[in-house]
């Protein structure tokens, strides 16, 4: 195969960091598809080992001590291009600037760093400081690149609001989905149980305590109800502690567990249920719509894009416990409607959100920046 443009791509984290799912994942199956695309694409990351080296696979990768590298290596590969995820990269965004080399920052998430004072801090104000420092850095380091790539329209919107990029600089290439993981399957048990789950950091933006809340009303009505919650967080000692305080059965807190193991519970699951008050893109959601569930979230961020209102997922204002309850009930109560939501939901995902789409669409990006 013929391979070209040459884009060095700084990914960040390391290859075997794909295996915990969240931004990794994407920008890891950003690059593996690449390379199959036909890109001749170099991954380079703070770290190496023989163990980094088999995660990878086919994909060529450089370590680095430090990221301060960044910069000699694109002034001595002098690439086509250069493609780059984090704040991190600000040492190679300049260096390829100065060489006049065409370079793309991918924002995962611009609700995580807002770069302006749009809302009022909250308790704990440390933390809330540290993400408006985070979202100055980013945004600084997105000023640096000829394009920025955001994983959807919603998060196009608040990167050209709050990070004053124009419009002939930014662009959305929707997030991927591994069906080759995530389909719906025959691995739910013949049990009355009605399985829920939710996963995601068990962390204050998420609100699994409030999906605790739900399933305790529930559970009193109807007592076959179970909860799987994935993930972990510093969040979860709390979040275990409240499911102990009010004796609550039928709740199973996996922690992080790899991708395949998230497939086959969401595989053995009837409801998947999400709590999050923000996304980008929605990785959660998506990868349960691949696997047939149907689904009940929040109205926020990308999830009204990635998701279809009454046809795969049933959506609440974001605080609006009543009707997630409602939702919740009408799903557990109508096994028809949750298998029709479910084949629309895996259908629309298999349709809409693959690695090898957003690929093409970034190559395409690639085309016009180097024209």
């Amino acid at each position: 195969m013929t391979r070209g443009p040459q884009v060095l791509f700084y990914t960040h984290y390391g290859p075997g960091r794909h295996r915990q799912g969240g931004g990794a994942l994407a920008i890891w199956s950003t690059a593996r598809a690449l390379y199959e695309s036909g890109v001749d694409v170099t991954c380079v990351f703070v770290g190496e080992g023989e163990e980094e080296k088999a995660e990878a696979g086919a994909v060529p990768i450089v370590g680095m001590r430090e990221v301060s590298e960044l910069g000699g290596l694109v002034r001595d590969r002098s690439p086509d291009l250069l493609h780059s995820f984090r704040w991190t990269a600000a040492v190679g965004l300049k260096e390829a600037k100065l060489l006049g080399i065409p370079s793309i920052y991918e924002v995962r998430s611009p609700t995580c760093y807002p770069s302006k004072l749009v809302h009022k801090l909250r308790p704990p104000y440390f933390k809330e400081w540290h993400s408006l420092k985070l979202g100055m850095e980013d945004r600084r380091t997105a000023h640096l690149a000829a394009h920025v790539l955001v994983p959807s329209q919603d998060a196009l919107g608040r990167c050209r609001r709050y990070y004053d990029i124009p419009e002939n600089r930014s662009s959305y290439a929707y997030n991927g989905i591994a069906h080759d993981l995530f389909y719906p399957g025959d691995d739910r048990e013949a049990t009355t149980a009605v399985r829920i789950v939710t996963a995601g950091r068990i962390a204050r933006d998420l609100h699994i305590d409030r999906v605790i809340m739900w399933y305790q009303r529930l559970k009193g009505e109807y007592p076959m109800l179970e909860l799987d919650i994935l993930g972990d967080g510093n969040k979860r000692e709390a979040c275990e502690a409240m499911v102990r305080d009010l004796g609550l059965a039928g709740v199973r807190f996996h922690g992080s567990v790899p991708h395949a193991r998230v497939a086959e519970i969401y595989r053995r699951s009837d409801i998947m249920v999400s709590a999050s008050q923000a996304e980008s893109f929605g990785n959660v959601v998506a990868e349960g719509m691949a696997s047939g569930l149907p689904t009940v979230c929040y109205r926020v961020g990308s999830l009204p894009e990635v998701a279809k209102e009454g046809v795969t997922t049933l959506f609440a204002s974001f605080g609006d416990d009543a009707a997630m309850l409602a939702h919740l009930r009408r799903l557990i109560c109508d096994p028809e409607l949750r298998l029709q939501f479910g084949l629309a939901a895996a259908a629309r995902a298999r349709r809409e959100f693959s690695w090898e789409r957003r690929a093409g669409e970034i190559v395409d990006l690639y085309g016009r920046l180097l024209d």
